[in-house]
């Protein structure tokens, strides 16, 4: 295991309960961290921390990670049993009052996007806002084709991931582990149970997040959707679940026949 980072530095001072942690886990991702590192130390919000966790990348990344410029609060390098492991990891080491994973390649819409969040410091238990799918290039493709709802609540998870965990900050004391059970979607299963504890979300009406195109294979997402299945079928119940994707399914079709 290695770790470091400005909270081992006697000569830097950073904020010992910093507002937002901003979670990154990564691994052998050369080509693409240096995006995300620059749009976080880019935000206009200072009360935040950067927190990456690797998992023991063969490749540049962690160089990368330990010289960059602006300095990264916390780093960890260690093998992990997967990205939601990683995840959790971040979730024990990361001091904010807030936390948000924002993955390598993936980027705020814009500077001021954390600033904007919480200029009225409504202490909300959840915040949430839109995102907008890019490619390699940083190049926007498209909206997701779910969008956020109005007013967000863990039942609004019912027909799919509305909101993707790149624009979701959660407060630190109900954000629970993801279950490392599940290795594609165990996302959702973390957001609705996360918001079962909320007793306040605030919609923010912005584009938090800029989500990098994965292109996941055609065998991950069958796992995803099985795992998606018997997540729903846990938080919903096996009637409603099977209705609701018979309801996706024409969904799915709909948009592939106007598309």
């Amino acid at each position: 295991m290695q770790e470091g980072g400005l909270r081992f530095s006697e000569n830097v001072s950073i904020a010992k309960h910093p507002l937002v942690s901003v979670i990154t886990v990564v691994y052998n991702s050369e080509q693409l961290i240096e995006r995300t590192l620059r749009s976080v130390a880019n935000q206009t919000a200072k009360n935040i921390e950067h927190v990456i966790i690797d998992g023991a990348s063969k490749d540049q990344t962690l160089a990368i990670v330990k010289s960059f410029p602006n300095g990264i609060a916390y780093w960890l390098s260690e093998k992990d049993n997967g990205i939601y492991d990683a995840m959790n990891k971040g979730i024990e080491k990361a001091n904010g009052n807030y936390l948000i994973f924002l993955n390598s390649g993936d980027e705020f819409f814009a500077n001021d996007t954390i600033e904007k969040v919480f200029q009225n410091n409504e202490n909300a238990d959840v915040y949430y806002g839109d995102t907008i799918i890019t490619n390699e290039q940083g190049e926007a493709l498209r909206n997701r084709r779910l969008r956020p709802p109005t007013n967000l609540s863990w039942q609004s998870l019912q027909m799919g991931m509305v909101v993707c965990h790149q624009s979701v900050f959660v407060k630190k004391t109900i954000a629970v582990p993801y279950q490392t059970k599940y290795r594609i979607s165990a996302d959702i299963d973390w957001l609705i149970r996360c918001l079962k504890q909320a007793k306040t979300v605030c919609n923010t009406d912005l584009v938090i997040s800029k989500f990098l195109d994965g292109g996941m294979s055609q065998t991950n997402q069958q796992k995803g959707l099985q795992e998606r299945y018997e997540i729903l079928n846990i938080h919903f119940g096996y009637l409603k679940n099977g209705f609701n994707h018979l309801k996706m399914i024409a969904r799915l079709l709909a948009n592939k026949l106007l598309n």
